[in-house]
């Protein structure tokens, strides 16, 4: 079976959502007597993996740019494949073979915040455009995935499409942590990045839907009634829109020497980084499943993070879980890193927990979903 990949979405900094493409890339080998055309973009730096079944386009045409359908369909009606599968929400033009694509949350068509900063009509023809290019795609659809069964209600709902329509695989855990890193190895990692003896932890980007004001505005009380604490909090990953918004806060309430923006960090100081701070802070607003809270628990640190959400299905019962709006439940789950004294079992038990969601499992059911096709 010939696969045409629209890989596209993949950016030299690898977020959550660019580790579902990295992770199939890295295990297409398992297919040997499938053929597959990756189409990704010209200035893509990643090392990827050089296979005798595997062939990479390279291609100037960014997502979301005008006549990108006409040049992609084009692109893949030439190599004639049997499958197209889209790694973003998006089926480009007439593509005339079976297609799949990834929906991984309705955040670009149903979180209005999601692209506050951008000035008013440019936000309101962003929110328009994804709204007519989802609805559009999943008609061109002949299938979804999608990351867990929080977002399939939510698509199948909004949309109205029949349940078998929309499968949920679970993206994975992509780092090892069977033995904690011993205390010189954390010293030495804290030196490097100038990181506080005492930290809470965010990973993820600064958008909206993190819900980052609430998180600095419950930390700035958190800080008045235990000045003498010495606990900071460190975020990390891709800055993006939403930095400067912060950034100003931090500087409203003079947070700036106990708030740390430490950016994006490499894969192999992840594991470091959950095992130095007190716990994971993650109380999104909105989520398609949330990785870092899987991350934390594989090394065996604590969660906070939001209840109703993707992010409570994916902790399943293994996190504090907070109410993402309400600034009192969010300094309870402050209060609860700082202070609370875990237990060891409870932490192996979500040790355990994450430990099943493995890249392996991950693609393995995705390829079993495509290759269905033949």
């Amino acid at each position: 079976m010939h696969i045409f990949i629209d890989a596209r979405g993949l950016e030299n900094k690898i977020d959550g959502i660019g580790q579902f493409t990295v992770q199939i890339l890295l295990r297409l080998y398992l297919y040997p007597t499938d053929k597959f055309s990756v189409l990704i973009l010209d200035d893509l730096g990643l090392s990827l993996p050089s296979l005798p079944n595997v062939s990479y386009i390279r291609t100037t045409i960014r997502r979301f740019t005008l006549a990108e359908g006409m040049k992609i369909q084009s692109i893949v009606n030439s190599h004639q494949p049997d499958l197209y599968f889209n790694m973003s929400p998006y089926i480009v033009g007439k593509i005339t073979c079976p297609r799949y694509m990834m929906l991984y949350d309705l955040l670009a068509t149903h979180f209005k915040g999601l692209f506050k900063g951008m000035g008013f009509y440019k936000e309101f023809l962003a929110r328009k455009f994804f709204r007519f290019q989802t609805q559009r795609s999943i008609h061109s659809a002949n299938g979804i995935i999608t990351i867990s069964n929080y977002s399939k209600e939510k698509i199948c709902t909004y949309y109205k499409l029949k349940t078998d329509f929309v499968r949920v695989v679970y993206g994975g855990v992509d780092i090892s942590c069977e033995s904690c890193a011993d205390q010189q190895k954390i010293s030495v990692f804290k030196n490097k990045h100038t990181l506080a003896d005492k930290f809470i932890l965010h990973v993820g980007n600064l958008k909206p839907y993190k819900n980052i004001s609430n998180i600095i505005t419950s930390f700035y009380s958190f800080t008045k009634q235990y000045p003498d604490s010495g606990i900071h909090l460190v975020f990390t990953g891709n800055k993006g829109r939403g930095f400067s918004e912060a950034m100003k806060q931090i500087d409203k309430y003079n947070l700036s020497s106990k708030i740390k923006m430490l950016g994006y960090l490499d894969n192999s100081e992840i594991p470091l980084l959950y095992q130095s701070s007190l716990g994971l802070f993650f109380p999104s607003l909105e989520e398609g499943q949330g990785l870092p809270v899987l991350e934390a628990m594989c090394c065996k640190t604590p969660v906070v993070t939001s209840r109703n959400t993707a992010t409570e299905e994916i902790a399943g019962g293994h996190a504090f879980l907070v109410d993402p709006k309400d600034l009192t439940s969010l300094f309870k789950g402050l209060e609860y890193l700082a202070f609370t004294e875990k237990n060891t079992g409870k932490i192996k038990e979500a040790y355990l927990h994450a430990r099943n969601f493995t890249w392996d499992k991950t693609v393995k059911e995705i390829m079993e979903i495509i290759l269905k096709q033949k």
